[in-house]
């Protein structure tokens, strides 16, 4: 019994479930009538989170090639010596 429960929550921690999540789905596995409601509605909630952190990231992703182009020419043109005259300082600075 033990070894399936720290089973479940090492699976439930691999799909991102926070330690209060998990405490929840343990709750709802342990006695709810209509566990498979519950659990797809933290399912969605997380999904929803996920979604929203990658396309966050991905939009970081963006910006930082953008940033490496931008000091890959600077440095073909042999411009970027300095902190004046590196583009990505530049932008960061105002």
């Amino acid at each position: 019994m033990a070894i399936d429960r720290l089973t479940f929550v090492k699976r439930a921690k691999a799909l991102g479930f926070s330690v209060g999540e998990i405490r929840e789905l343990i709750a709802i596995q342990d006695g709810h009538a209509d566990a498979c409601v519950e659990v797809r509605d933290l399912v969605q909630s997380k999904l929803a989170i996920v979604r929203n952190k990658k396309a966050e990231l991905e939009k970081l992703e963006a910006q930082l090639s953008t940033a490496l182009r931008k000091c890959n020419q600077a440095l073909k043109r042999k411009r970027s010596q300095n902190a004046e005259t590196c583009p990505v300082l530049k932008r960061m600075g105002g």
